[in-house]
C-alpha cells in the first residue's frame, strides 16, 4: 500500500498478491471537495480515461445516479 496520484487525483494504491503473484489492485481516491458534484466529475473523468484505455465497461453504472448529482 502506498500514496499515489492518478490523473492529478490523490489516492491510496493497494496491491494484492497471492503466492507472490499480483491478483488484484484497489485505488482509493482521497481528494476532498466542498461541492459534492466534484466527486461526480472526478468519477466521470476517471471512467472516461479507463474507457479510452480498456474499452467500454461491461456493466451499467447508471443505477446510482440521482437528479441532485447529475
Amino acid at each position: 500500500m502506498f500514496l499515489g496520484v492518478i490523473s492529478e487525483l490523490d489516492c491510496v494504491v493497494v496491491y494484492f498478491f497471492t503466492n507472490n503473484l499480483l491478483t488484484g489492485a484497489r485505488y482509493y481516491f482521497t481528494e476532498s471537495h466542498s461541492n459534492d458534484n466534484d466527486y461526480i466529475y472526478d468519477y466521470n473523468s476517471m471512467k472516461e480515461l479507463l474507457t479510452k484505455k480498456y474499452g467500454e465497461p461491461t456493466t451499467d453504472d447508471d443505477w446510482w445516479k440521482d437528479d441532485l448529482y447529475i
